[in-house]
């Protein structure tokens, strides 16, 4: 990987807050496909579904995520508590040419309120302008307070979607 590809090292910032010092953050790799798919199982089972739908989340497509890293340029990473994964997120968008790159995320419900989504959001804001990436977009729902807050208080502007008003997109100029 060159270093315009180089992973972001902004875990010290996360280090600060004792309730998560035993944070890392890391690509998805082979060995994470059992996790990821409990994960997405969590998921599914939650109402996170109805808000959190960026692709399947089954264990096939947890299997295809982990797997599927050699020449792809968008990322799939994941927040680890010692070796248990607790969150998810992605930026993408490159392998399909798009310029700006999609985040999206989502913590295991019981690891929520920790900072692990900020963790989340600020690898992948760091990993985009290690790319070169002059925005991150994202959409949330409405109704999803807690996340907007987070991604308005790391400075996202948001803005409606004529075709789905129950989301807004927000945009991060880097």
């Amino acid at each position: 990987m060159d270093d315009s590809h180089a992973l972001p090292d902004c875990l010290g910032t996360l280090q600060e807050n004792p309730a998560i010092d035993t944070l890392s953050i890391r690509p998805i790799g082979p060995e994470d496909a059992e996790q990821l798919g409990e994960l997405f199982a969590g998921l599914v089972a939650g109402p996170e579904a109805l808000q959190f739908h960026p692709h399947p989340l089954t264990t096939q497509e947890a299997r295809r995520i982990a797997t599927g890293g050699a020449g792809r340029n968008d990322l799939y990473y994941a927040a680890f508590l010692g070796d248990r994964l607790v969150g998810y997120g992605m930026l993408r968008g490159w392998d399909e040419g798009y310029s700006v790159p999609s985040f999206g995320a989502a913590v295991a419900a019981t690891y929520r309120g920790r900072g692990i989504g900020r963790g989340l959001l600020r690898y992948a804001i760091e990993y985009a302008r290690k790319r070169g990436a002059s925005t991150v977009m994202l959409k949330v729902h409405l109704d999803n307070l807690g996340a907007r807050h987070l991604y308005e208080s790391e400075g996202f502007v948001f803005q409606e979607i004529r075709e789905d008003p129950a989301q807004v997109k927000g945009l991060l100029e880097l």
